[in-house]
């Protein structure tokens, strides 16, 4: 079936769209079973749920009286900003906040997974751009806006082959971020059985930081490390390489150019002050953040990497109209400092979860340059997918 044989058709005609409830829910400061997605949890074609606000039954009840969500519902920001698409994986109990619209298909004219994809086409997103800056301060789409978007969609045996193929790409890179979340954390308790509670230790003296293992020091930071300012590098500047980019947020580029030889420490100083982030590679930190620069020999990046992360850098912004992580305040912070030995065996068994880690990023990062590539071209016919290729999942 060519693009021209596939029907056209408008979003309001093949699924059924639920409008947020236009107020604020009120929220609790404390984990509930009831989560409330805002237009931040959609990002990308994901679902971040790690930030989403808590509600009580009650709220969670009132604002859902006009559909609850499901898996397999699309989601769609219509404002604030437009056009971020994502989809219910999972049982929780989601609602949605302000300014996101609910689109369940109809499942005798398109599936799930193809209405996900298509949402994403450049044919539909192209449409929604159109609204940018219409006339409001804030670019935004109406209800009655959205179920006019429209669709090219083909027979349903076609659209199984194709969203299945796509959501199988997805499912991957899904997975093998649940993997690394799962190794860092593994990987955090091991740092916190022997560096916080001591397990594996027997001996202990009493020193200004409580109870320590004996032979074990305590230090200021500035004694063993510094923070080094990261460098200026406008994105207009940046060419297509092998080498991370860092900024205060985590990795947001990549550049044909190192400053920094990995592995390294990077942590944020401007924007969002505190964040630590590690990479094994060589890298390229950006002026808004700071690099960890070792004054001993023998060290550990990943014993620092952890400690680091358990001092609330956070904590110690300087009070300015764009929020700063004050260096010298930080590097008084006092640490132990475990003999050189006990770090090398920490190394050892740390190093195998991150190197896994690492492979898992890479295989991710290829899936989704193939799923970007492919999804334009099999959105518009262009590319066509036999029904064997997605038989047994997808591997790189």
């Amino acid at each position: 079936m060519s693009f021209e044989e596939w029907k056209e058709v408008r979003l309001g005609d093949i699924c059924e769209v639920t409008d947020c409830v236009n107020k604020t829910a009120p929220t609790v400061n404390y984990k509930t079973p009831y989560k409330m997605l805002r237009t931040t949890n959609i990002r990308n074609g994901q679902i971040n749920s790690d930030n989403v606000k808590y509600v009580t039954e009650d709220i969670y009840t009132k604002w859902t009286r006009r559909s609850t969500p499901i898996i397999d519902d699309v989601i769609l920001t219509r404002e604030a900003p437009m056009g971020e698409i994502g989809i219910i994986k999972d049982d929780s109990n989601y609602f949605l906040g302000q300014r996101l619209v609910q689109l369940r298909a109809n499942s005798e004219i398109v599936t799930p997974n193809f209405l996900y994809f298509a949402m994403r086409s450049p044919f539909v997103q192209n449409q929604i751009y159109a609204f940018e800056g219409s006339g409001s301060v804030v670019s935004h789409m109406r209800v009655p806006d959205v179920m006019k978007l429209k669709l090219k969609i083909p027979g349903l045996e076609k659209q199984l082959v194709l969203g299945n193929f796509l959501r199988n790409i997805e499912d991957k890179i899904y997975l093998n971020n649940q993997i690394n979340q799962k190794l860092e954390e593994m990987a955090q308790a091991i740092f916190r059985s022997w560096f916080i509670d001591f397990e594996p230790f027997q001996e202990f003296v009493e020193t200004e930081l409580g109870r320590i293992p004996k032979g074990w020091e305590v230090h200021q930071l500035k004694d063993l490390i510094d923070f080094k300012y990261g460098k200026p590098l406008k994105k207009e500047n940046r060419e297509p390489g092998a080498y991370p980019v860092f900024g205060s947020n985590g990795q947001v580029d990549v550049h044909s150019n190192y400053l920094v030889e990995g592995p390294g420490i990077i942590i944020g100083r401007k924007g969002n002050p505190g964040t630590v982030n590690l990479t094994l590679d060589n890298f390229f930190p950006i002026d808004t953040t700071f690099y960890v620069d070792f004054k001993q020999k023998e060290s550990s990046i990943y014993y620092y990497y952890f400690t680091l992360s358990f001092q609330n850098l956070k904590d110690l912004s300087a009070d300015s109209a764009v929020p700063g992580l004050n260096r010298n305040v930080a590097l008084k912070n006092k640490i132990i400092l475990p003999p050189q030995t006990v770090l090398d065996r920490f190394d050892q068994i740390i190093d195998v979860f991150f190197k896994t880690l690492k492979n898992n990023k890479i295989e991710s990062q290829t899936l989704a340059k193939l799923r970007d590539t492919l999804l334009p071209k099999l959105m518009s016919g262009e590319l066509r997918i036999p029904s064997e290729s997605i038989e047994g999942g997808v591997t790189v």
